[in-house]
């Protein structure tokens, strides 16, 4: 389901995952993303990559407690749809937008207890029919 986490991470920590395709920014499309950056709790620097496999992201994935995302308390990305924040919101995962393009800055923003940023709208060329951007986290679904 997902290449094999570093030897630092600890699967019994909760984590905050960072949307980061290109594994230096913070990326949009949640649902579509595969690689995440990983922070400890209070952890100001990161202590792992998740790479998931094209069938566990979130878009296509049942999300639960087994899901390489399913021990995270937040997920920090620049986009994502409503259908992957309300599934996020069921497991207890916060959803957290933000225009921060560093992740180490966005987990800090987050910790701080900044406001989510409005959404925008993705470049979804998925057939999906989704309604992307429509509501913000703090907004409620």
């Amino acid at each position: 389901m997902a290449a094999p986490l570093p030897q630092s991470y600890n699967p019994r920590a909760r984590y905050i995952a960072v949307a980061s395709q290109n594994r230096r920014t913070v990326t949009g499309h949640a649902g579509r993303c595969r690689r995440f950056t990983l922070f400890e709790l209070g952890a100001p620097q990161p202590v792992g990559e998740l790479e998931l496999a094209p069938e566990a992201v979130l878009h296509e994935a049942a999300l639960g407690p087994e899901h390489p995302l399913g021990q995270a308390v937040a997920l920090i990305a620049a986009s994502m749809g409503d259908g992957v924040r309300r599934r996020l919101a069921q497991f207890g995962i916060e959803a957290y937008l933000t225009e921060e393009a560093d992740p180490a800055r966005a987990v800090a923003q987050y910790l701080a207890g900044h406001a989510s940023a409005p959404t925008r709208p993705t470049d979804c060329h998925c057939d999906h029919g989704a309604g992307h951007g429509a509501l913000t986290p703090s907004q409620g679904d």
